[in-house]
Formats: C-alpha cells, sequence, structure tokens
C-alpha cells in the first residue's frame, strides 16, 4: 500500500513537471511569434 502511494505520488509529480515544461514551450512559442526573438533564444536555453 505504501509503495503504491509513493507510485502515485510520484506519477503526479513528474505530470507536473511534464505540464509545467509544456507550458514553458507554449509560452517561448508566443514569445517567438511576436517578433522578439532574443528573448524567446534565452527561454529555450
Amino acid at each position: 500500500m505504501y509503495k503504491l502511494c509513493i507510485a502515485i505520488n510520484h506519477n503526479i509529480f513528474t505530470y507536473f513537471i511534464t505540464n509545467q515544461l509544456f507550458l514553458l514551450k507554449k509560452l517561448t512559442v508566443a514569445l517567438f511569434s511576436s517578433g522578439n526573438s532574443k528573448l524567446s533564444v534565452s527561454t529555450v536555453v
């Protein structure tokens, strides 16, 4: 039961991190589309 709980927490944490990266990528694309390419490059790096 305890192992299962840890596994579920790990999955939620991984999902949260992936979701944040996805949002960051969307933000970068939005900045790039607006023409501010220098800021976009620094965001990617």
